[in-house]
């Protein structure tokens, strides 16, 4: 039988079940209006590297990265996590698992997305993978709440 540990990159990142509930609350188009984002930083020896994946990113999808919070339309925070097998033949591979929360000001959550693939050789190249799909994947999400926003 195969044992999985996941193992938290990130202690001090708990989800309340507020923060589980939908994402955007009331406002399905808050995505639309979100322009500068704070990069909250993680608890983990790869933070710089993990801040400036997504920083990059996101500044390639559009967004403005600041370095003050007041100054942010939206907070991104990051869970990373590595699922790894504790036992078997090794066949199975490790997986990292990364999740994106983007909350306003007011802590609503307007985003939230989840990430998990096949780990990478280092933790720096599954940052950078990880943020590029984040990216990716925001930018998209933007979009759809743009043209819901425009049929308002």
């Amino acid at each position: 039988m195969k044992s999985l540990a996941t193992i938290s990159l990130v202690s001090a990142i708990l989800f309340s079940s507020a923060q589980l509930s939908l994402a955007g609350g009331d406002d399905p188009t808050a995505l639309a209006r979100i322009k500068k984002i704070y990069i909250e930083s993680v608890a983990n020896g790869q933070r710089d590297q993990q801040k400036e994946s997504l920083a990059r990113e996101l500044t390639k999808a559009g967004f403005e990265i600041v370095d003050v919070r007041s100054q942010a339309d939206a907070t991104l925070t990051t869970l990373p996590q590595m699922e790894i097998v504790v036992d078997g033949d090794g066949s199975v591979p490790d997986k990292a698992i990364f999740t994106y929360e983007l909350a306003l000001p007011n802590s609503t959550i307007v985003w939230k997305h989840r990430i998990k693939f096949v780990s990478r050789r280092t933790l720096a190249e599954d940052c950078d993978y990880a943020a590029t799909k984040m990216a990716a994947k925001i930018l998209k999400d933007k979009e759809a709440s743009v043209r819901k926003n425009a049929h308002k």
